[in-house]
């Protein structure tokens, strides 16, 4: 075995030497090329030095593709690896807009949308290598068309399969513009059902192709291109195999090719040896039979009505299901006066498993998703040995009832189907644990689920205690709340007007035990009688051709804002005024001041804020306001009636752009319903939550950055981290890394103006042990979050995305190391809320810091080969010990980042590994054993001489002295 270590900046030049160590953005890259062998020797040491990378990148091949009315691509290429922005605007003198990409790659594809048609654009490309060096293009300039971009991407060459292995394959094709690259495929034996719009199977071949839309599996390669390929794994040996290629352009154009066909390597799967593939066959595991027409579960063998229409079958030839005139079958002719047809050479593959019912789990909800341990099928005596059944869905789940189906991994001898719910019952809580009233008012207090309910009604009773005496100070006594259906319920009363001064009293409500739920984070409200004035809260909400939005189209109808109210004075008249993004008075009609009209043609910019200001005539005078920012779409979008972007059973074009619950995610993407929940990634993988009762929505660097989740960059940052989305000012941290990145929300409608609020992040890694969390204030920059007794950090073990719910007892202060769930509360207008006002609203772009690491002069590094003791392997072996080697260090500073693997001879890695990993070999005994640390892992993507990148998961910080590694393969 031999271990080579070479060099690498990252930027795809030309090895400098044999070993090195090279520095990128203050922190050591360490780069290890592994090359297996015959012989186990190396030993290497060296030291690095601080000289840092002053070469700037160099920009090639500059171009502007796809341009249309109001879309183009800018395309340049660069010789070492660096992030890509593009700066542009109408004049050559002001680039006012950027678009960019904060990734380093070779080649950069920046979009730009939101153009306006038949306008000249100037702009320029800049980039960055990791060492901060830039370079800055000369003012360039193209012209958008008249008209938008209908024209479909042109398939310039058909697919073609190739590397077709037993379980992979790898389709390629090219278009004559950029575009995403997607896939439909699928075999058989899913796709062919003997249902109408369905197909019948004869052996292994079809009487007709499947059309697209019966493809249901597919494969998608991110990014733009104009050159696709696309991997395609877990196939089944000697499977045939019908796909689709789709295109889809930056102005969503799409080419779809027809329907085509490969058939995967190796032979086909055949486990009772009857001649019938698995695929085909009804039951794979029963040589005497391979169909069940009529899906009962019985072969047609033993079936004395193969297709149970109550005939049995020596009284008929065969009875046929009408699939309808065009199913591309050969029926031949029933005779005369005889109600019955037959078929030559015709079967069924319609395998149905026997379904058996477990027993059901339920369990109390933890939080927005709770994690389930779920009970598969137990083995049947009649087993030889234990056979693996996969769940539908492995969780962590929302409240609510959810069907699980257990089906036995291939190449078993087991055909059942097995059933389960998961029974997850939801939390009922208080819309906030504090309110106020003052005498005279009729209240309503709210009663929120944190999701669907498995049994209704929910039943919820409540008892009443408090300084108030009831019957005396309010109408209100102990009682219950029924929820026949939804999330919601209420309690209503009235509060007296005694006309004494009594000073302030309180109403205290209690939550019981409920009935088909659990008590929440809110199970008491403390209700307070006031006999002065308070502030009122204000709703601001946009709408444009009856729908709920926060983007309108230019050419759509008139823009109409509506400003609700909540005082708690109900007795109260309230003035309205209407402000523009500068401040600007505007003008509303003099009948309707709850309402501002503003023709979308007057906007000028593509972000454009509004606010209102409610002032009440109380004594004394108490004010509120809100603020909308809206979008300007410069494009209609266009959107699928067969997709579905969120899962949640509704297609795109149904669900439409609106934004119903008003959190800055379209609906047709938005993935949350509930005001308290919000993404804090656009793959919904992490939800933040806060308080039952209160208004989650993104930032407005979110907004205006169009990330539709909470997920912000730091370009994002610099863009649009100033007022309204407007151009941030001491944007960047240059000491300090973000593992997680950074999030940007909103909290609103708090029910005490002044008062605080707790959020939950979920995190996808642990908390790392010098973390700190960081906010960012515009204009003064970034700053450590400042804790008092009303902002407080804690975190919650959790696991990766699932945290408790807010409030949890299971949060302790600060950041704990390896904790997965962060919880902030913050003050509305405290040093930590952004806007800086007491408002009723709190704002916190921000994030999970790390110190980078300092620069050292020199390190020591000395890296040598350990021994491996010779074994063999058979397939399903895992965590097989494959290379092992020792790193020593002089001084802390150095990280692994990656670890880049060279296998040669005829392994055939891509074949036969199905995973590598980078083990952190703790014990030093040269084995992937318990209390070994994973650091990453990969795949090989070819056979022999090839290779393997691995990432690990997060940079590992070499420490001072000897540090084991072990690689192993899983077969």
């Amino acid at each position: 075995m031999n271990i080579l270590l070479y060099t690498t900046d990252l930027c795809s030049k030309k090895i400098a030497s044999r070993i090195a160590l090279t520095q990128w953005a203050n922190r050591y890259l360490l780069v290890l090329i592994l090359g297996v062998g015959t012989q186990a020797s190396v030993h290497a040491s060296f030291t690095s030095s601080a000289t840092t990378d002053t070469v700037a990148p160099l920009l090639t091949q500059i171009s502007v593709e796809s341009i249309s009315a109001n879309s183009a691509i800018v395309v340049w290429e660069t010789d070492e690896l660096a992030d890509g922005l593009v700066e542009y605007g109408t004049t050559d003198t002001q680039l006012d807009f950027r678009s960019g990409d904060i990734e380093h790659n070779a080649k950069h594809i920046i979009i730009l949308t939101q153009l306006s048609a038949n306008t000249e654009y100037y702009f320029r490309v800049s980039s960055s290598d990791p060492e901060n060096n830039k370079s800055i293009s000369s003012v360039l300039s193209f012209t958008t068309t008249d008209t938008a971009d209908t024209q479909s991407p042109i398939l310039e060459t058909n697919p073609t399969v190739t590397n077709i292995t037993e379980d992979s394959a790898t389709i390629s094709w090219q278009t004559d513009e950029h575009g995403s690259s997607k896939i439909l495929f699928d075999y058989t034996a899913d796709v062919l059902t003997p249902t109408i719009g369905g197909g019948l199977a004869i052996g292994s071949q079809l009487f007709r192709e499947p059309t697209a839309s019966e493809l249901q599996a597919s494969t998608v390669f991110e990014g733009l291109h104009e050159n696709h390929t696309v991997d395609l794994s877990h196939l089944v040996a000697g499977a045939l195999y019908y796909y689709v290629i789709e295109t889809e352009d930056i102005a969503g154009n799409k080419v779809v090719s027809e329907v085509r066909s490969f058939t995967a390597g190796g032979t086909p799967i055949d486990s009772d040896g009857d001649g019938t593939p698995d695929s085909a066959d009804a039951f794979p595991f029963d040589a005497s039979e391979t169909l069940d027409s009529d899906g009962d579960g019985l072969g047609n063998n033993i079936d004395i009505d193969d297709n149970n229409n109550g005939i049995a079958d020596s009284a008929e030839e065969l009875t046929l299901p009408d699939l309808g005139s065009d199913d591309g079958f050969y029926i031949n002719e029933p005779e005369a006066n005889e109600n019955k047809a037959s078929a030559i050479g015709l079967s069924f593959d319609v395998s149905q498993p026997q379904i058996i019912s477990l027993q059901d789990i339920t369990v109390n909800s933890t939080g927005t998703l709770t994690s389930v341990e779920l009970t598969g099928p137990q083995n049947n005596a009649l087993q030889d040995s234990e056979t693996l059944f996969i769940p539908s869905d492995l969780g962590p789940f929302r409240p609510g009832r959810h069907r699980i189906t257990w089906q036995p991994m291939a190449e078993t001898d087991i055909s059942n189907t097995y059933e389960q719910f998961v029974d997850v019952i939801p939390m009922i809580s208080f819309s906030a644990a504090t309110q106020s009233g003052s005498e005279g008012d009729t209240l309503e207090i709210k009663l929120l689920l944190n999701g669907d309910a498995v049994t209704y009604p929910v039943i919820i009773p409540y008892s009443v205690a408090g300084t108030a005496t009831s019957q005396e100070d309010h109408d209100l006594s102990d009682g219950e709340v029924v929820i026949q259906s939804g999330e919601e319920g209420s309690i209503n009363l009235t509060l007296f007007n005694d006309s004494a001064f009594e000073g302030p009293e309180t109403i205290e409500i209690t939550i019981n035990t409920p009935q088909n739920a659990v008590q929440g984070e809110h199970s008491k409200l403390a209700l307070t009688i006031n006999e002065h004035n308070t502030p009122p809260k204000v709703l601001l909400s946009a709408s444009q051709d009856g729908v709920t939005t926060t983007a309108v189209s230019r050419t759509g109808g008139t823009i109409i804002f509506q400003a609700s109210v909540i005082d708690s004075n109900i007795q109260d008249n309230h003035a309205y005024a209407w402000f523009d993004k500068n401040g600007s008075p505007l003008p509303v009609e003099e009948n309707s001041p709850r309402q501002l009209r503003i023709d979308p043609k007057t906007l000028l910019t593509d972000l454009s804020a509004f606010k209102v200001v409610i002032t009440d005539n109380g004594e004394p005078a108490g004010q509120g306001e809100a603020t909308l920012l809206i979008r300007l779409l410069t494009d209609e979008i266009s959107l699928s009636d067969t997709r579905d972007s969120d899962n949640d059973g509704i297609t795109d074009s149904d669900e439409g752009i609106g934004d119903e619950d008003l959190d800055g995610i379209p609906n047709y993407i938005d993935r949350t319903s509930q005001d308290n929940l919000l993404e804090a990634s656009s793959d919904g993988e992490r939800i933040l939550q806060t308080e039952p009762g209160l208004k989650l929505r993104i930032g407005q660097t979110a907004f205006s950055s169009s990330t539709n989740s909470a997920f912000v960059s730091m370009n994002d940052i610099e863009n649009h981290g100033g007022e309204n989305g407007s151009l941030g000012h001491n944007a960047t941290d240059e000491q300090y890394n973000y593992p997680e990145g950074l999030i940007d929300f909103e909290i609103d409608q708090l029910a005490d103006i002044g008062g605080t609020a707790k959020i939950v992040m979920p995190l996808l890694s642990g908390i790392p042990s010098d973390a700190i969390y960081r906010k960012y204030i515009s204009d003064l920059g970034w700053q450590a979050f400042a804790e008092d007794t009303k902002n407080q950090i804690a975190s919650a073990a959790g696991e990766p995305g699932v945290c408790p719910q807010v409030g949890d007892a299971s949060y302790q202060p600060g950041l704990n190391e390896g904790h997965y769930c962060v919880q902030l509360t913050i003050e509305d207008g405290g040093a930590n809320d952004t806007d800086g006002l007491a408002n009723g609203i709190i704002k916190d772009p921000g994030g999970i810091a790390t110190k980078k690491a300092e620069f050292k002069d020199s390190i020591s590094i000395e890296i040598k080969a350990l021994s491996v003791s010779e074994h063999s392997v058979d397939a399903g072996d895992k965590n097989t010990e494959m290379l092992r080697f020792q790193i020593t260090t002089s001084d802390t500073g150095a990280e692994i980042e990656q670890l880049t693997l060279r296998a040669s001879g005829n392994g055939e890695e891509q074949t036969k590994v199905k995973n590598v990993t980078l083990w952190l070999d703790s014990n030093q005994n040269g084995k992937a054993d318990t209390g070994d640390l994973p650091l990453g892992g990969g795949l090989y993507n070819a056979n022999n001489d090839r290779l393997i990148t691995l990432w690990l998961d997060q940079p590992f910080l070499l420490p001072i002295g000897n540090t084991d590694f072990i690689v192993t393969y899983d077969f």
